[in-house]
């Protein structure tokens, strides 16, 4: 084997030479398999995190958000007038309830105050009257996946259903093609109920166009982030972080869903007459059609911020003098059940809270002009 003169005219033997090059080899090979790479992501769309739901403690209610929820009809045939377009229902007060196949809304207040049996005196109630169900595809944690036998994580990022219990994981995938309460207490909200009764059957609906105004909209329940043009979820383009937070601060989604109404008799003649041939006959519309209708029902969910505001209370004698839309709440006692001593009414407005507190009530105001 031949041998390279030195520096000093000693010879370099040849395997020292080929020793030194395959270590430099093996140097820069090791420095190109270092580089960290892209992780492969698994995990599909469609999904959200529970603590925008229930908070970030899930097995307890008590930092729970509430939301308002509100029913408007964005669609329905041009031959029915017993649900016209644009139509609403009142807005609402709800909490989420996840369990391990279903997700529920639920009234956070008791329908009738005090019916619960508990005799407490507070509105607030963890099993308020469900308006909504829809059924839990998944619930997982996002994570990269991992060598079962060492341990060793690798780079593919996908969804755990094994790790932890089902209440522990923090995402959820949810069927919002179908709501599973078929009367879910909206029923005024149509024209036609105003001459008899209705019934509801709900239909799997999933618009999978984001483009689509029908497609369900999730983007804006994470702060910052807004719906475009396309239906893809983007940042806001508010470069001061004050004034994006306060314009988009999260917390609002929507979901589209297609019901079938039931035209059921009426009798507000006295004879079992049809509800669409009478809601039809005062709207002038056609009489002909009283098969089952579809509507289409967008249905938006805010949640609720403490903006110190109360209820404007008309119960007694200010309602004979301010009239005007109103909500009505019932209360219960354990004694007589439901009595007018427990009946309250409320203007469709609200005072400031410190204001509120330092003025008299409308009922407090006619007694001092007495």
């Amino acid at each position: 084997m031949s041998s390279k003169p030195s520096r000093g005219g000693a010879r370099t033997p040849a395997w020292r030479q080929l020793s030194l090059l395959a270590l430099t080899a093996l140097t820069l090979g090791s420095a190109n398999c270092a580089e960290e790479r892209a992780p492969i992501n698994r995990v599909q769309e469609g999904h959200l995190r529970k603590e925008w739901l229930v908070g970030r403690d899930y097995t307890n209610a008590s930092d729970d958000p509430e939301f308002y929820m509100e029913n408007f009809v964005v669609d329905a045939p041009t031959d029915q007038t017993m649900m016209p377009v644009g139509t609403y229902d009142d807005v609402d007060r709800v909490h989420w309830e996840i369990q391990e196949n279903v997700l529920l809304a639920r009234k956070s207040y008791e329908y009738v105050q005090g019916s619960d049996g508990a005799g407490r005196t507070a509105s607030r109630t963890r099993n308020g009257l469900i308006v909504a169900a829809y059924r839990i595809e998944s619930q997982f944690d996002i994570r990269n996946d991992y060598n079962p036998t060492t341990g060793e994580p690798v780079n593919v990022v996908s969804e755990n259903t094994v790790d932890r219990r089902w209440f522990d994981r923090d995402y959820i995938r949810v069927d919002w093609s179908r709501n599973l309460v078929d009367n879910p207490d909206w029923s005024f909200m149509f024209y036609g109920a105003l001459f008899g009764g209705l019934s509801f059957s709900p239909v799997a609906f999933d618009e999978t166009n984001p483009r689509s105004p029908n497609a369900n909209n999730f983007c804006e329940i994470e702060p910052g982030m807004v719906r475009d043009d396309n239906g893809r979820c983007v940042a806001a383009t508010e470069t001061d972080a004050a004034l994006r937070q306060s314009r988009h601060p999260g917390g609002y989604f929507d979901v589209t869903s297609k019901w079938l109404v039931n035209p059921e008799m009426s009798d507000l003649f006295d004879e079992p007459i049809p509800t669409c041939l009478i809601a039809n006959f005062f709207a002038q519309g056609p009489i002909y059609s009283c098969n089952p209708q579809e509507a289409t029902i967008r249905t938006s969910f805010r949640r609720v911020e403490d903006r110190d505001f109360q209820p404007l209370e008309l119960t007694r004698q200010p309602f004979d003098l301010v009239g005007g839309p109103r909500a009505e709440r019932n209360g219960f006692d354990p004694g007589y059940g439901i009595n007018d001593q427990n009946f309250h009414r409320f203007a469709m407005g609200a005072l400031r809270g410190e204001r509120a507190a330092k003025q008299p009530t409308p009922l407090e105001r006619v007694r001092l002009r007495r």
